[in-house]
């Protein structure tokens, strides 16, 4: 058994979005946008310089990926997975722009990412400033899905076909928009009796990082047992989204465009 540390791979929320995305409720995707905003400095302190150089290994490009290899592979792999497609090309900009403290590593980046039929992944990630969080976005003809703190939203264009279910849902608020709430667990929910729509808070000991964790020891526990199944990301979906990452990165350190061969996405 190979399990792949991509964290949205095992969020229900996300294999929850999927099957929208798949039933082309969006219609023609037709953009994406993610981010991760965060003021934190990354910096970690030690009794020892060699102690802190050690720990402070993802603030020297000589041994860390950067914003995109250490937080950008998770919003990048989500966008090749719902997209069952691999980028093309990556543009890619960054710099240190709070904190200079020795550091050669960007502290802020953006990328545009591109996928086959003119579809792009615009993409930002920062430890200068926290507004707005994590998110993931898919634009398309029919309608726009957000992704944002274990919760999902369907945002329908006018002209859009009515979905069957949607009258049946609930709706909220989100800014200027009115949204359709994709829930998680809508149907276990409905197999205890309780209304998907009036339960809908999130869990919030239980994000990304624990249901990954979760994974990983019941694919553990089933190897032990001799009931290994597939794993919901495997050693082809991590190295593609390694590979996104490395680039990006790449792109970004270096201010060229980056481009991408089919075949650089097999794993030989």
């Amino acid at each position: 058994m190979f399990h792949t540390g991509l964290q949205q791979r095992t969020n229900p929320q996300h294999n929850h979005v999927v099957k929208f995305i798949r039933t082309g409720a969006l219609g023609n995707t037709a953009h994406m946008r993610s981010q991760w905003h965060k003021k934190t400095s990354w910096r970690r302190a030690a009794a020892t310089p060699e102690r802190e150089k050690a720990l402070n290994w993802r603030l020297s490009k000589a041994t860390s990926g950067g914003l995109m290899g250490e937080i950008g592979i998770h919003q990048l792999d989500v966008a090749n997975w719902f997209l069952k497609a691999m980028p093309l090309s990556i543009t890619g900009f960054g710099g240190i722009v709070n904190w200079r403290d020795g550091r050669d590593v960007a502290d802020t980046v953006q990328c545009l990412v591109e996928y086959p039929g003119n579809i792009y992944l615009s993409y930002n990630a920062t430890l200068a400033n926290s507004f707005d969080g994590a998110y993931e976005l898919f634009q398309g003809t029919d309608a726009a899905v957000l992704v944002k703190d274990g919760r999902a939203w369907m945002f329908k264009e006018t002209d859009a076909p009515a979905l069957g279910w949607e009258v049946y849902a609930a709706k909220e608020t989100i800014g200027d928009e009115t949204g359709i709430a994709l829930v998680a667990d809508a149907t276990k929910l409905l197999a205890v009796g309780k209304e998907p729509s009036k339960n809908r808070e999130t869990d919030p000991t239980k994000g990304s990082l624990y249901f990954a964790g979760e994974s990983f020891l019941n694919e553990v526990r089933d190897a032990g047992a001799g009931k290994g199944g597939k794993t919901p990301c495997g050693p082809a979906e991590g190295y593609q989204a390694t590979l996104t990452a490395l680039r990006a990165n790449e792109a970004i350190s270096s201010g060229n465009k980056v481009t991408f061969k089919k075949e650089d996405f097999d794993l030989a």
